[in-house]
């Protein structure tokens, strides 16, 4: 992965049993964030891919992201998207059906008391 011409992250390969939980541990700027944006989903991967149980992410319409709980160290909304639409983000990384998406979305901001906020930027 490239940011502004410097390599951020290269070369990097490693399993995670089922059930395990792994943390990343490096300097900053070491590209900690950027291997799990590239794992989620939520950055590209420049070469290479992303295996969850054998299924490639790489595509982001993949089933695979069902299987993975990423709980970052900061928050891990998009600025650049409303709230509705950071529920929706990750509603299709967990695999919510299209067609109930936000259904289940306006019922979990009402039931939060968050529907006045569901078209403002986070």
């Amino acid at each position: 992965q490239k940011f502004s011409n410097k390599l951020a992250v290269r070369g990097v390969s490693f399993a995670v049993e089922r059930g395990e939980c792994i943390g990343l541990l490096g300097l900053n700027g070491a590209g900690k964030t950027t291997i799990f944006g590239m794992m989620t989903g939520r950055l590209d991967i420049g070469h290479g891919d992303v295996r969850i149980l054998g299924e490639n992410v790489s595509s982001r319409s993949s089933n695979g992201f069902r299987n993975l709980g990423y709980c970052p160290q900061f928050d891990a909304l998009n600025m650049k998207l409303t709230t509705k639409q950071n529920l929706q983000f990750f509603a299709r990384i967990k695999g919510v059906p299209e067609i109930s998406m936000n259904e289940t979305i306006d019922k979990l901001l009402r039931s939060l008391h968050l529907s006045p906020y569901a078209d403002i930027l986070t």
